[in-house]
């Protein structure tokens, strides 16, 4: 398998990105799971791409994977987004054939360097209160959880959950 970690390019597709996207989170949605990634339009893949710093994985020359990192909070971010040197990650996604094969954990090292290169001193990132699997997910890979959070889309409240970047200040 031929695995790339590559920043997001003007010539990549927004519309292979949202297929994508609705095709990693499909499980969660059958779940009753809320996520914007469910169903989203490549006009708000397009939106969550503008401002921020997006990383793909690519395999055999197909998009396989994607992490979008942000280095400040957005309109109805949670509290926590707003701490000095914190950033986050949201539209994060695996192919699912490859779900379990290390390449979110590729990514998501990649947005953590990222972050780190660029002054933050931590990373965080928000799931639903019910995506337990992922709250999991995250908590192996060395993130805590630190606050909840209610959208104003929906009655769900997800969990932040956030890790202290390597190198950066205790």
């Amino acid at each position: 398998m031929d695995v790339v970690i590559r920043r997001w390019e003007d010539f990549d597709s927004a519309e292979e990105l949202t297929e994508l996207l609705h095709r990693a989170y499909a499980r969660w949605g059958e779940k009753g799971v809320f996520f914007v990634a469910v169903d989203q339009t490549v006009a708000t893949t397009i939106g969550r791409l503008a401002d921020s710093f997006t990383f793909v994985a690519v395999v055999d020359d197909r998009l396989a994977g994607v992490i979008t990192l942000y280095d400040g909070p957005r309109k109805y971010s949670p509290v926590y987004y707003g701490r000095d040197g914190v950033w986050f990650f949201g539209q994060f996604a695996v192919e699912p054939s490859l779900q379990g094969t290390g390449l979110g954990w590729r990514l998501m090292q990649a947005a953590e360097k990222f972050a780190l290169e660029q002054g933050g001193t931590e990373i965080a990132c928000d799931t639903r209160n019910g995506a337990v699997e992922l709250v999991e997910y995250y908590e192996r890979c060395g993130y805590r959880q630190v606050e909840t959070h209610g959208w104003p889309f929906t009655s769900d409240l997800s969990i932040v959950l956030a890790k202290r970047l390597l190198g950066g200040p205790d």
